[in-house]
């Protein structure tokens, strides 16, 4: 299921931490399963909804909510979106995701703190 993204001006907070939960799931599951396709459409949701909420400056506020989520893959999206807000308690999250998960998931955590242990992460704008 690829997510409508149309109108998310229009989105309270609130159906934009569902929008981003449900991209980053299905990335997850995209990844896993190897369908590209899928996972790359997921990433462009998750890219647009980021970009919504930092128009409103709701960031910080929405995605602290998923960093417990139960799915390894919004964990690890989360974590990494929040990395510029609260970059302590995200690096956390993604250290114990790149320690205790053996596949190709707890490798993108490890990747991505690795990017931005250098400067060189970014997110579209």
């Amino acid at each position: 299921m690829i997510l409508n993204i149309k109108k998310l001006s229009e989105k309270s907070a609130e159906e934009l931490l569902v929008l981003f939960r449900e991209a980053a799931f299905e990335h997850g599951q995209a990844t896993l399963s190897g369908n590209y396709k899928i996972a790359n459409k997921a990433c462009d949701v998750i890219d647009a909804v980021y970009e919504e909420m930092k128009t409103r400056n709701i960031v910080e506020e929405v995605l602290v909510k998923l960093l417990s989520d139960r799915d390894i893959s919004v964990k690890s999206w989360t974590a990494s979106h929040l990395l510029p807000f609260i970059p302590e308690q995200a690096e956390n999250v993604l250290k114990e995701i790149s320690a205790s998960e053996k596949s190709i998931l707890g490798f993108n955590a490890e990747m991505v703190l690795k990017q931005w242990k250098k400067g060189e992460l970014y997110f579209k704008s």
